[in-house]
């Protein structure tokens, strides 16, 4: 639980926070109805839902849909209590419409491929570190993990 809260407050608030930035100055210079501007006012939110989402799966590895409905729910819950503390009204269509981009983003997060880890090289040559040689020129004896009997 502690890696969504850390994801939501990471990814989500503020990629919603710089989309509802970006909203509110195309807003300022178009003239909308109010229907519409409701509507695309609900896109910051789920753009962030399915940042959250993909970011959070893609570190647990396992769960996507699950991950993705927490996070989605946690991020809309939170900026729908902003929301409704500023204005008098939450936005539900935020709410509803932010699920299903949480729910994608979770599944590709879960199914996008992980890092892949570098060979670590000796620093004078660029030979593996298992190579290298020691001062006294023989190889160099690592510690390795010895497979279960």
């Amino acid at each position: 639980m502690r890696l969504l809260v850390r994801c939501v407050l990471l990814y989500g608030v503020p990629v919603s926070a710089a989309g509802f930035f970006l909203s509110a100055c195309v807003f300022s210079v178009l003239d909308l109805p109010f229907a519409v501007l409701t509507g695309l006012a609900a896109f910051p939110v789920m753009l962030g839902s399915w940042c959250t989402a993909a970011a959070a799966a893609r570190r647990r590895r396992t769960h996507g849909i699950r991950c993705g409905l927490l996070c989605a729910g946690m991020l809309s819950g939170g900026w729908a209590l902003l929301s409704a503390l500023c204005t008098g009204g939450g936005f539900p269509l935020c709410i509803l419409l932010s699920l299903p981009c949480g729910i994608a983003g979770g599944v590709f997060g879960v199914n996008r491929r992980s890092l892949r880890i570098r060979r670590r090289f000796h620093a004078a040559k660029r030979v593996p570190r298992r190579l290298s040689l020691n001062a006294a020129g023989t190889a160099a004896k690592h510690r390795t993990r010895r497979p279960f009997k």
